[in-house]
């Protein structure tokens, strides 16, 4: 009889244990969902590719998520656009053609709550440039307008320790220019002379922690700004969260120059990423005084 009982309760501890494990995977699988899919990049222009969501029709971009039902298709025919997966063991990659046809995106997981909002960011900002861009000033604006560093604040600008090269813009003035690097006491750590243009990256520099200043000359004018050189812990915090996020390593670039550039201090670092990243549409939009809206770190 005993030896019945425990038969009987051990059988029920498996029949138990096995009903737990069913439980537990409907609720934390209920299904499969695919990794977030995005555009890495893609070949020609956006009117090439016909992108429809929920509808609507939008223009690709790199870097552009996708949602879930999204339907994608290349009109050209020799038209290439290149999607990453970004599953955060194995990132994958793909190459949608002509010949393909449509690509309709399965139903996929979403990015952290913070990376949407990033997002959001990004396209409010865009508009709003998009909106002001008319009746901004121009870049190359020589003559009357004295000299003026772009892309700055008039106060602090931080820099990350490590960099190795310096772009810098200006509007205003005439050349030829000189772009000088100073120390702390102000003397010329490199310097650069009768440049045409008006912009230039001062290459071989080395930036250890500590206070700069930075100064292109004109024919007439002239314009400074004061730089820190700051470790990486000084960067905020968002920054560090968007590179340890599971996202595609162009996604984080993007994003997390645009958590830099909501902070006018860190403004300048922000246009540096940009210029080193290949990122156009942020880099103009700084360059045009543009500014998004701060994040609350």
């Amino acid at each position: 009889m005993i030896k019945n009982n425990r038969l009987y309760c051990d059988q029920f501890r498996q029949k138990l244990i096995q009903s737990l494990l069913v439980l537990l995977v409907s609720i934390f699988i209920p299904q499969t969902l695919w990794a977030a899919f995005w555009i890495d990049d893609f070949t020609g222009e956006p009117e090439e590719y016909r992108l429809v969501r929920q509808g609507s029709e939008l223009t690709i971009e790199t870097q552009m998520l996708l949602r879930t039902g999204d339907e994608l298709r290349v009109l050209s025919e020799t038209g290439e656009i290149h999607l990453e997966q970004n599953d955060p063991e194995n990132n994958k990659q793909f190459i949608l053609t002509q010949k393909k046809g449509v690509f309709r995106v399965p139903e996929s997981s979403t990015p952290p709550d913070f990376i949407e909002n990033m997002i959001a960011l990004g396209e409010k900002w865009f508009e709003k440039v998009s909106e002001e861009k008319k009746s901004t000033r121009s870049l190359t604006s020589r003559g009357g307008a004295p000299v003026l560093i772009l892309g700055a604040s008039d106060h602090k600008n931080y820099l990350i320790a490590g960099l190795d090269a310096l772009t810098v813009y200006w509007s205003g003035g005439e050349p030829p220019y000189r772009v000088r690097l100073l120390d702390k006491n102000d003397n010329i750590i490199t310097e650069q002379i009768n440049i045409q243009h008006n912009h230039i990256t001062l290459t071989d520099i080395t930036f250890p922690v500590g206070n700069y200043g930075l100064e292109v000359l004109g024919d007439s004018s002239s314009s400074y700004i004061a730089l820190t050189v700051v470790q990486s812990d000084k960067v905020p915090a968002l920054y560090h969260k968007i590179h340890a996020s599971h996202v595609p390593e162009k996604v984080k670039q993007r994003y997390a120059t645009l958590a830099l550039a909501s902070e006018p201090k860190w403004l300048f670092q922000s246009l540096q990423w940009a210029h080193r990243y290949g990122l156009r549409d942020f880099r103009q939009g700084i360059l045009m005084g543009h500014v998004p809206e701060s994040i609350s770190k």
